[in-house]
Formats: C-alpha cells, structure tokens, sequence
C-alpha cells in the first residue's frame, strides 16, 4: 500500500492511496463466500453456486459494495499509523479500479496543530461583594411573606394585596357593556411577576367598588386590542407572618431554631451565591483572553457540525412555540457562527493544556457524583455507579474544564474589584459561553417556604 498526504489548507488534508490486486483480493474472495449461501442461480439449488459464476452474474455489484469496507479499512490503518486526528467525516473523492489494484483519494480535516500562548499568569479582574444586613432582612421579609396570611381590606395600598376583578368587555367609544360578551372574574396576587405593570399600577389605590377601564392590548406584550371595565370586587391584604423560633424551625425543617441562626445561614448562602457569581466572571475572562489571543484556523466540518447542534436543542427547546419553524441552521448561521467558533476554540485549548500539564479526570474527582447517584438510590451498587459514571464522555469533560479552569484560577493574577464595576466594563451574554457548569443563581437556603401564594390570571399573565 502507497499513500500520499497533502496538505491543502491549515486544517484540510487530501489523500491519496494505492493498493495492490493482492491486497484487494482477499476482500473480494471474503465477499463472495459470504454470499454465496443466499444465492440462487437456475440449475443449482440455493447456495451451491460455483465462485466463478456469481462473479460472471453478480460481480460488479458484489465488488462495488466490497470497496467501500477496503477504503474504510485501509484509511483508518493510515491515520492510525500517522497519528492523526480527524475532525469530521472523511469524504471520498475519487476511486478507481486498475488492473493492478485499487486507488482511491480521500478529503479530509484535521484538527490544528497550534503553538498555544502563555496560559499561566493571566491578569482578570475578580468581582467582590459583601453581603450587607439589607440584603439579609431582604429576604427575611420575603420569608415572611411567603409564610403571611391574607385579610379582608378595603383598599389596594401596595402590591402585597390579592384583588378579585371582573373583566367587563366594553365599546371603545362610549364605554357601554358589549352584549353577548364573555364577562370574567379573575383573582390576581398583585405582587406576580407574570402581572401586566398597567394593570398592577391601574389597581394600587383602588378601594373595593371601584371600576376604571383598561386596554391589555396597550401594554404591547401581545395581548388582546380590547377595551374593559374592570370592577374591583374584592381585596385582601397579605399580612407577613412572624419571625417566631417555631416558624424558624418549620421552614428550616428543623435544622434552625432562631431568627439568628436563620439570619447567618441566610448570608451564608447568599454570600455563596456572590461567590460562585464571582468564579464564573473569572472563568469567562480567561476563556476570553485564552480564545483571543490563539487565534488559529478551525476545521469547517466540526464548526458546522457545532451549529447543527445548537440549532436541533434549540428547535427541541422551543418547540412549542409560534416562531419554531423559523429556527434553522440557513436563518441563524450567522448569530451561531461566533458562538460555535468560540466554542472549539476553547474545547481545543482546554484540551491542550490539559495535555502538557498532565490534568485529567480521576477516580477521585467522581467521589461526589457516585455519593449523588446513591443518595438518589441507595440499592445501586457502588463500584457499578462509578464504572457507569466514568464511562461517560460528558461528565469527563465537565470534570476536565473544572480542572483546568481550577489551574488556570491558581496562576491567574486577580484585581479586586466591585461587581458594579466589573458589570460596567463586561456586557457577556452567558448563554454564548460552552460551560458546563450549572450555575445556580437562586437564594436556595433549603427552606420550606409553605403557604407561598400563587394567585395567577389565565388573562392578564
């Protein structure tokens, strides 16, 4: 077997193999055997069809079929015994049939081979916040509204108030009730998030017996172009429960048995919410620099094939929706582009440090997912929990950038700065960024908030 590699491009190869009759020949000779028991031919009974004559009838075909299985073989000899890593599918360009053998030209990309830039020492900036006292008696109070009661009132003073509407549908012109048109109550916790602000602003001050006129369609979220009389019926006002060491011990399920035990568990776990805040800044800042400063040609195959993904999960994600038959790779190509290339990019270079500084997935580094899995299910078997885990390629790739990233963080040299600063000067959209990290942004104390109140409008939300 002869070949050629040529190099046309930083990430594209042409290659060029020739084989002799006698290398091909035994793949031939294997194809025919195997089909020979299903062949019929007139005047022989299944199977027992001379070689030479299901050449003579079946030949081309059984030949043709029979080169694809050579090609495959003989390339992956080749790459395995020039160490080389494809990216992509290799395409076949040309096959050709001699009397001597076989030749055949395969397209292919590699991935490149790039010269990486100082990694080490990388200066970022590290946002520092300090949980201050507000922010604990901030969410003190909402503890204590999510465990409140609600009262009768006769009036709307702020949002905390749950008011019972109806929606009297009217003529634009001279407000009267439009015959024949579904009239409907609803009850609405004016604190939602869901809320349409108009509404919120129009009913804060009412006092029960009042009526005004609103138009959703005016809010410009796409709700309905149509003209109300909305009649407040009913209020009840939310009345926050109190920060009692019984109440502190039922939504802590007992692990708290004061107020000011709740208070340093809660900016505990805010402070830990800044924290994790702070490391994924670091983390972006030097993928930024890292992905900046190397800046190499990336194989077209693997950052389309990168597109084609995030175009199927989006289509997946929002599927449900109006606009989903618009997300395609033709329509969205050019957002996708950047993100893909930043992507490899950084795949690429996470990979090469991991390399020369010998980082890896240990067993060790599973500890913590294998005692997940088992507090999950506790009859699993331990040893069989790890071997699955460390099987799979995805959390071995998590494990491989958190290691990496925790190296990088080690060298880095950090300026401490506020996070009001370092927002001024960082506009990332981090949904563009390939992290595996599952960055929880919520203020999860493991509280039992019971009585959380839910009032929602299948109109208004």
């Amino acid at each position: 077997m002869e070949k050629r590699i040529t190099e046309l491009d930083n990430c594209e190869r042409t290659m060029f193999v020739t084989l002799t009759k006698d290398e091909v020949q035994p793949y031939y000779d294997k194809a025919y055997k195997e089909i020979q028991p299903f062949i019929e031919i007139r005047g022989f009974r299944k199977g027992k069809a001379p070689i030479q004559l299901i050449k003579q009838q079946f030949g081309k075909k059984i030949e043709d079929d029979t080169n694809e299985e050579i090609i495959n073989e003989s390339f992956k000899k080749i790459i395995q015994e020039e160490k080389i890593e494809i990216a992509g599918e290799p395409k076949l360009h040309t096959i050709n049939k001699t009397d001597v053998g076989m030749e055949f030209t395969v397209h292919f990309e590699v991935f490149p081979n790039f010269q990486i830039s100082e990694y080490r020492g990388l200066q970022i900036n590290e946002p520092v916040h300090n949980v201050s006292d507000e922010e604990i008696e901030e969410e003190i109070t909402n503890i204590q509204r999510m465990n409140g009661t609600f009262v009768e009132a006769e009036s709307v003073e702020d949002e905390y108030h749950v008011v019972n509407l109806k929606l009297i549908p009217i003529d634009q012109t001279s407000n009267v009730p439009l015959l024949g048109e579904h009239v409907e109550e609803i009850e609405v916790y004016l604190a939602d998030p869901s809320i349409l602000p108009e509404l919120k602003r129009a009913v804060i001050n009412c006092k029960k017996g009042d009526s005004f006129r609103f138009n959703p369609g005016e809010s410009g979220s796409g709700m309905p172009d149509r003209f109300y009389q909305v009649n407040v019926q009913d209020v009840q006002k939310l009345v926050p429960a109190e920060l009692t060491n019984e109440l502190v011990e039922t939504i802590t399920k007992g692990k708290l048995v004061n107020s000011e035990e709740l208070r340093e568990d809660i900016g505990i776990n805010i402070q830990d919410v800044w924290n994790k805040r702070s490391r994924e800044a670091m983390e972006h800042q030097l993928i930024d620099i890292l992905t900046e400063s190397n800046q190499f040609t990336l194989p077209e195959s693997s950052i389309w094939r990168l597109m084609t993904a995030m175009v199927d999960e989006m289509k997946e994600r929002y599927k449900d929706q109006p606009n989903a038959n618009s997300i395609t790779l033709e329509n969205m190509k050019n957002e996708l582009r950047p993100i893909a290339d930043r992507t490899l990019r950084w795949e690429l270079i996470r990979n090469r440090i991991s390399k020369i500084e010998g980082i890896a997935a240990e067993d060790y580094d599973y500890d913590t997912y294998v005692e997940n899995e088992l507090q999950r299910d506790k009859k699993q078997n331990p040893e069989q929990v790890r071997k699955q885990l460390k099987e799979n390629s995805s959390l071995a790739r998590i494990i491989l950038e958190k290691k990496v990233l925790d190296f990088l963080l080690d060298f880095a040299v950090t300026n401490e700065i506020s996070f009001e600063e370092y927002e001024m000067h960082h506009h990332h959209d981090h949904d563009h960024h390939d992290h595996d990290h599952d960055h929880d942004h919520d203020h999860d104390h493991d509280h039992d908030h019971e009585g959380e109140h839910e009032h929602k409008s299948n109109l208004i939300v």
